[in-house]
């Protein structure tokens, strides 16, 4: 019986090759098996430089040059037997590869089908905001502009409502950007109850300050509420424009929105800034069923029943509080005081139940109310200014405050609150510690 050199010198030199050649395919094949896991899951490949876009959909390509390599492998393999060839470690390394890799590729294949087979359809997918400012990526209403991460927000010199829409973006007069030396800044940040009026509340703040600093510097106000807003667009827009407009007293007004129903929360439809590499695999996560499957099952209540179109809050509850807390803690991040507003309202329009913002009056006033105690919980939590309007306009001091909607402000309402504020204000400015950042 001949030994392993004997053998080996008895094959020929053609034979010889081919034994290294096998070598070869068995690493190629190992890499092939090795890829079959990242072609399904990144399907399709986008790849983009400068202005170029392009798309590449693997589909069946690598199952089947995979199996292509491995046939040839077998074909290869066979033949070298017949010359009395042995293999080396490269052989076992690629059985060892093969199950390893394989039998999950092929469970989580199968899995994959049997959600398509079933109906469940992929999560719709979220933009995903790596570098830059990228592309509107949702439809943007009347004189509004898409964002990916705010979905949408004013476009700069356009009508809103018989006001003109400033340079900056907002329905406000202008302001400078940076502020002028000295001066102390407050930001009205909010939804459409602080967005609305001819002039809205901030504009109004802003003349009674004017007119009469709280203290020996000069003071302004302006606004920053949005149509629509809730408190996660909020704070999106505080953390891309808070640092650079440099206020010393911002003020929230949230609330409204953040319950209305919708068919996805608002952390599902608003992008996020993270870095390519994690947004490629949160992506891939996106087109596949068995990921939506998953994340259903994680969302859905105790004994709550399977519904892939089920309504939801845009902004739950605990996230609302969340939301606020990191608001507040964004604020003070930059040296500014945090001013905490609670939404009052008056007996709610069944058109609620017409925009399908809630099922009906009733449950919409419950949950505003327990929104509205969620504020107040949450200031107190992070030491917070508050001035709780809803109390306030519920104690029946102030008449014709409340549109029709029971929701927006007539004149008067945005007066008081001006007012209102501007008694805050002087509060906060007589206490020592205020910012002393409008005295450089």
């Amino acid at each position: 019986m001949k030994n392993e050199s004997d053998r080996r010198s008895a094959l020929p030199g053609l034979s010889r090759v081919a034994l290294w050649g096998l070598k070869l395919l068995d690493v190629t094949c190992l890499l092939a098996v090795a890829v079959l896991p990242l072609a399904w899951f990144f399907d399709p490949v986008v790849v983009r430089a400068g202005g170029l876009r392009l798309s590449i959909s693997w589909t069946y390509k690598p199952i089947l040059a995979a199996a292509g390599l491995i046939a040839l492998r077998w074909v290869w393999r066979g033949g070298l037997k017949r010359h009395g060839a042995s293999f080396l470690p490269a052989s076992r390394l690629f059985r060892m590869g093969c199950l390893a890799v394989l039998p999950t590729f092929l469970l989580l294949v199968g899995l994959e089908g049997l959600a398509r087979w079933v109906g469940i359809q992929p999560v719709e997918a979220v933009p995903i905001v790596v570098t830059g400012k990228e592309a509107p990526t949702e439809p943007a209403g009347r004189n509004m502009r898409g964002d990916p991460e705010l979905l949408y927000e004013f476009e700069p010199h356009a009508q809103w409502e018989g006001m003109e829409i400033n340079r900056h973006g907002f329905r406000t007069r202008d302001f400078a950007v940076p502020k002028a030396t000295g001066m102390v800044r407050v930001m009205c940040l909010g939804d459409s109850c602080t967005a609305q009026g001819n002039p809205p509340y901030s504009d109004r703040l802003h003349a009674l300050l004017q007119a009469e600093p709280p203290d020996g510097r000069p003071w302004e106000a302006f606004n920053m509420g949005v149509h629509g807003y809730s408190v996660l667009q909020g704070l999106r827009q505080f953390q891309r424009y808070g640092p650079v407009y440099q206020p010393d007293v911002v003020t929230i007004f949230f609330g409204w929105n953040d319950h209305w129903l919708s068919t996805r929360p608002d952390r599902q439809r608003m992008g996020v800034r993270m870095h390519p590499a994690s947004a490629a695999l949160v992506g891939g996560l996106q087109k596949k069923r068995l990921y939506a499957w998953l994340a259903s099952v994680l969302e859905r209540g105790p004994g709550e029943a399977a519904s892939s179109r089920r309504e939801v809050v845009r902004v739950p509850l605990p996230d609302y509080r969340e939301a606020l807390k990191e608001l507040i803690r964004e604020i003070r991040a930059v040296g500014a005081v945090p001013i905490v507003l609670t939404a009052p309202r008056d007996r709610l329009h069944d058109m609620l139940v017409r925009y399908h913002h809630a099922e009906s009056p009733a449950e919409g006033e419950r949950r505003h109310d327990a929104y509205v105690e969620a504020t107040r919980q949450v200031a107190a939590e992070e030491e917070a200014a508050l001035l709780d309007l809803a109390r306030l306009f519920d104690e029946g001091r102030y008449e014709k405050v409340f549109m029709g909607d029971g929701i927006h402000f007539r004149e008067a309402g945005l007066q008081h609150i001006a007012s209102a504020l501007d008694r805050t204000l002087r509060e906060l400015a007589a206490e020592e510690g205020f910012p002393s950042r409008g005295k450089e």
